[in-house]
């Protein structure tokens, strides 16, 4: 399963790869912001695709992606090329429980808004 927040979507070969898992029968819930929505959206096969819509924020800028509910990353950097490659990005890798709940619980929460 994958669970994501995307700001930025627009690299073919990482969408897909999205769609690639996809077709493999990986489960997805992704949230994204309104300029990656259009192309988010074509993933709603998939699982749960839903637009960012938080009352008192104008954008989704959380970039984080939860792979089969056991490694969760988070980070300042855009599915994209330049932010595994030439962007200077930080990022944190965790299998840490007590984290991996916290991300889910505020995931339903953006979810269910």
């Amino acid at each position: 399963s994958i669970i994501a927040t995307i700001y930025k979507f627009d690299d073919d070969d990482i969408f897909d790869a999205f769609v690639d898992i996809g077709n493999r029968g990986v489960e997805m819930k992704i949230i994204c912001d309104s300029t990656a929505y259009d192309r988010c959206s074509k993933l709603d096969n998939f699982g749960l695709v839903k637009q960012f819509n938080q009352k008192g924020y104008d954008k989704l800028h959380a970039k984080s992606l939860l792979i089969d509910g056991r490694t969760l990353i988070v980070g300042s950097f855009n599915l994209d090329q330049h932010g595994f490659s030439t962007n200077m990005e930080i990022g944190l890798i965790t299998n840490n429980d007590t984290v991996i709940n916290e991300y889910i619980n505020f995931i339903d929460t953006l979810m269910n808004n």
